[in-house]
């Protein structure tokens, strides 16, 4: 199991994410206050692409790591790579 950890930069106290269970494609919400954020994280190569929901920003956009707003309803993602797709729901309550 992994976890993220947000450190603000004002110096502010850290905020964590509860841990995820192994899953290729793992996902960690963060209740940042005023903006709560999804982390979702995979080993990245030439052969897997992530899906978010259309009209879904994407904060951060790095090979791995996407950072997106915590949805208010759910929202599903997906991690496609060449044998199999992994999804994984966030958001709501």
């Amino acid at each position: 199991m992994t976890a993220v950890i947000y450190r603000p930069a004002g110096g502010g106290a850290p905020v964590l994410s509860p841990a995820d269970r192994s899953n290729p494609l793992q996902t960690y919400v963060l209740p940042v206050p005023g903006q709560p954020l999804v982390v979702l994280s995979w080993r990245a190569s030439r052969d897997s692409s992530l899906s978010v929901p259309p009209g879904t920003p994407r904060l951060v956009d790095r090979p791995g790591l996407v950072v997106v707003p915590k949805p208010a309803t759910k929202e599903t993602f997906s991690l496609a790579g060449t044998e199999k797709t992994y999804y994984r729901s966030v958001g709501g309550r």
